[in-house]
């Protein structure tokens, strides 16, 4: 079938290797996505939404609410287009990782999000689709039922160890606190024997003394957590600061025996960092690149889901 016109308006070049998209769709809404290497291995970070309705303070994407989901075609066709793109300067033809790390709580769009997920996996766009979620409980246990065959990674967007302080950093806490989020990112585990990794970014004074980083060890099983320490991408009008204690905090979990990384940020020069996608105005962008349309041979059909 024929997916919906895509248009790449905008690609910006980072000095690590990394290339950030925006991309324009049939109705005017803009979002962006990335591809960039991580350990020598080649990943690309899509969104499922034109904004988000979770609203986590640390991230620029939170601060546009939602307008609508993206329908699978939409989300497909970001990854098909930036593999395509990649491939035709001598990149690899199938990408190592999709992540639904970008614009949108991937969750929200469960349907959606499934339906591309699946088609990418089938289509041998990518060895894995990973998921990162600020905690949509009953979601969660729903994509354990799928690994199969669509998403098969489950990232878990922790960023503090009190219930307190987690509803000021993920909203979506004051819903689905952390023992019920827990509860379910365990439910996944069992359910599909892969380890759920949970991402820490540590904020200067907030959530990185040594009493949070105790806590994070008597809350996550290091048999079923895989633990990525994140420095924070600075964002306009935001009162955090990175912290100082990301060694220690990667130091400290490694002798405790967690499998335990820490994620450098990609694509920062330009914006493209987890955190800092958004929507963009089109008015600053003088010329429109190709407009490209993705076809294939077999077709599916999802109605787009809304908020």
């Amino acid at each position: 079938m024929e997916f919906p016109d895509i248009l790449c308006l905008a690609k910006e070049y980072s000095t690590d290797g990394s290339i950030k998209f925006l991309w324009k769709f049939a109705d005017g809404r803009t979002v962006e996505s990335i591809y960039f290497v991580f350990r020598d291995q080649v990943y690309t970070c899509i969104s499922s939404q034109v904004g988000c309705n979770v609203g986590c303070p640390f991230c620029e994407t939170g601060k546009q609410r939602a307008l609508r989901n993206l329908s699978a075609e939409e989300i497909y066709a970001q990854v098909a287009l930036i593999r395509e793109s990649v491939r035709d300067v001598g990149g690899p033809d199938v990408l190592f990782q999709t992540a639904f790390a970008g614009m949108g709580e991937p969750l929200l769009n469960f349907e959606q999000v499934v339906a591309a997920a699946t088609r990418l996996r089938a289509d041998g766009l990518t060895q894995t689709v990973s998921l990162s979620t600020s905690g949509v409980v009953p979601r969660i246990y729903d994509l354990a039922q799928t690994t199969a065959t669509s998403v098969n990674k489950l990232f878990l967007s922790l960023h503090a160890t009190s219930n307190d302080l987690r509803n000021r950093l993920v909203p979506m806490n004051k819903k689905y606190p952390l023992k019920v989020v827990l509860e379910a990112a365990q439910h996944f585990f069992d359910r599909s024997g892969e380890k759920v990794t949970v991402t820490y970014l540590l904020f200067d004074g907030l959530n990185d003394t040594q009493a949070d980083l105790e806590r994070l060890m008597s809350l996550l099983d290091p048999c079923i957590y895989v633990i990525q320490l994140s420095e924070w991408n600075a964002i306009t009008d935001a009162a955090f600061g990175p912290s100082p204690r990301l060694d220690h905090f990667l130091d400290c979990l490694q002798q405790a025996g967690y499998e335990v990384f820490l994620q450098r940020s990609k694509g920062q020069d330009i914006e493209g960092g987890c955190g800092q996608l958004r929507s963009r105005t089109l008015q600053m962008l003088s010329q429109v690149t190709t407009r490209v349309k993705v076809r294939s041979s077999s077709s599916f059909s999802m109605e787009t889901g809304a908020l």
